[in-house]
This record gives C-alpha cells, sequence and structure tokens, in this order.
C-alpha cells in the first residue's frame, strides 16, 4: 500500500509540472540543471546609451523593468542600480542599446547574453541588449501608433529582465493581454509586458523562494543503477552443516558484507549523476536569448 500511494504522488507531482506555462533556462551541457543566481542582490547599470530615448527616460525604464521582478512577496532577489558602468566590466549586469552593426538575428528587438558555469548553473553575469539598429522604441503611454512598429520599451526590458534571473519563453501564450511577460513576442505599441503575470511570478518564485536557496526547474535524473539491486547475490545453502540455523547465520553475514560493501561511500559516489558545484575556474558558457514584428522576438 505504501508503495502504491508513493507512485500516485509522483505522477500528480509529474502532470502538475507538465501543466506549467513558464520555462527555465538549462546549462546546455546538463539539461535538468536550471540557470540561477545564487546571490539575491544584483547589480545592474548602463553601458551603451541611446540614441533615440532621453536618458532620464532609460534610467526610468530600466529601474522599473528590473523593479517588476522584486515586487512578489514569495521571493527575495533584489536589484541594485550601480549608474553608468564600463562596457569591459565582468562584474555587474549590463544594458546595452545598439544603434551600429547589429551582429545577432535581424528580428530580434532585444535579447539577453548570460555567462554562467555549465555544470552548476551559477549565473556570472548578463547583458542586455536593445536593437536600435533596426527599430524604434518609445515610452507608449505617451502615445503610439501600431503601425510605426515602435515598441514601448519598458515592456521590452521588463521581459529581458526575466531572461537576466534565468526564465526562458514560455511555451503556452495566445497573443493577449494577459500572457506571460515571458511570452516570445511583442506587438507594436504592446504594454502589457511591463508587469509581471503570474505565470512569470511562479517561475520567479521556483528560482529564488524568499528565504530559501535556488530551486530547479527539473528533477536531478535518477541514478543508472540501485544502490542494493533486488537479484539473488549468488549466496546458496553449503551441504555438510549440521544445523540450519548456522547455514542461516552465515549466508546473512556473507549477505552483509556484500551489501557494506555495494553501499560504501566512494561508491556511492561513483554511482551519482554528474551534479556538481565548479570551481573558481569552471567552465562557463555564454548564452543569447533572442526575441522577435508585427509581433517581434523577444
Amino acid at each position: 500500500m505504501r508503495r502504491s500511494a508513493l507512485y500516485v504522488c509522483v505522477l500528480v507531482a509529474s502532470l502538475a509540472g507538465e501543466a506549467r506555462a513558464f520555462e527555465c533556462k538549462l546549462s546546455e551541457q546538463y539539461d535538468y540543471i536550471s540557470l540561477a543566481w545564487t546571490k539575491r542582490s544584483i547589480p545592474y547599470g548602463l553601458t551603451t546609451p541611446s540614441v533615440q530615448l532621453d536618458p532620464n527616460l532609460v534610467v526610468r525604464s530600466v529601474n522599473d523593468a528590473f523593479d517588476q521582478w522584486s515586487r512578489p512577496d514569495c521571493t527575495d532577489i533584489r536589484f541594485e542600480f550601480v549608474g553608468d558602468v564600463d562596457k569591459e566590466r565582468d562584474d555587474v549586469n549590463k544594458v546595452e542599446f545598439v544603434s551600429g552593426a547589429w551582429d545577432h538575428a535581424s528580428d530580434a528587438v532585444a535579447l539577453t547574453r548570460t555567462t554562467y558555469g555549465v555544470e552548476d548553473g551559477i549565473i556570472r553575469v548578463a547583458t542586455i541588449e536593445v536593437n536600435e539598429a533596426t527599430y524604434q522604441f518609445l515610452d507608449a503611454s505617451t502615445g503610439c501608433s501600431p503601425d510605426s512598429l515602435t515598441y514601448d520599451i519598458t515592456a521590452v526590458l521588463t521581459h529581458e529582465v526575466g531572461h537576466l534571473i534565468g526564465l526562458d519563453h514560455t511555451k503556452f501564450f495566445t497573443r493577449v493581454p494577459s500572457d506571460p511577460t515571458m511570452a516570445p513576442e511583442v506587438a507594436p505599441c504592446e504594454m502589457d509586458k511591463r508587469t509581471i503575470e503570474e505565470d512569470d511570478i511562479e517561475g520567479l518564485c521556483l528560482l529564488y523562494p524568499a528565504g530559501e536557496p535556488p530551486g530547479h526547474c527539473k528533477r536531478i535524473p535518477a541514478q543508472a543503477d540501485p544502490y542494493v539491486g533486488n537479484t539473488a547475490f549468488g549466496c546458496s545453502a553449503a551441504r555438510g552443516w549440521d544445523s540450519d540455523h548456522g547455514s542461516f547465520m552465515f549466508l546473512a553475514l556473507l549477505c552483509a558484507l556484500i551489501l557494506a560493501r555495494k553501499l560504501s561511500p566512494s561508491d556511492n559516489v561513483r554511482r551519482r549523476a554528474p551534479l556538481r558545484r565548479g570551481s573558481s575556474c569552471s567552465t562557463t558558457h555564454s548564452r543569447s536569448s533572442s526575441h522577435t514584428s508585427p509581433s517581434k522576438k523577444l
């Protein structure tokens, strides 16, 4: 009965997991490792300025975008604006407006490049790039014509901050105002993505639950083989013993020794899946999350 109850719980949990819409960024080396920050105070600043927007509007829009992701009570992640920063700094996250050559997909309104440890999923630094080489941006709350293929800067940035903290594009969206902010498209003049939706909040608080370590979107894989098998060890009753009890004790001792050997700490470590934290010199990987008009990817 106990085993049956366990199977039911696992099935229900699996079905619930499949029902969610939010997705997490995963390590390209181990696709069960979610990307996340280990710290809860994350600095960010501005590098290359916008050639289209007033500097005060840029600062306000950037700060509003980051602030959206720290508002829910279920998380304690916070963001610290440090002002203008050098483009080469690798200890602070950056927002960059690209008005020259755009080296990414031409239909991408913006993208986020994330550098992380491929073995531990720990995010080291990220850069948000806004494609001013191809598209126009503004504060849509002051007026906007959908025919102009102009995009609300705050909505675009709020989506990109979701990538910066480890969220990927949601799989399920219907192109309506209630779509998650992490839906992969943004329409001209759309302001709905300025605020995060329930699905975005669920993903945020799974990765960064208040007062708890970072969460994972996928389960750690089961070990390749069990520590204790249910097959016989090859123990058999030996002839010539005068006592059935003595024979039983001998076999029990022999099997216990074999079992102890199979459960030795060194063997346990060898059999576990290669989920480990990288050292300070661990391999890192830079990954871009592009979005694409009209509607354009984010």
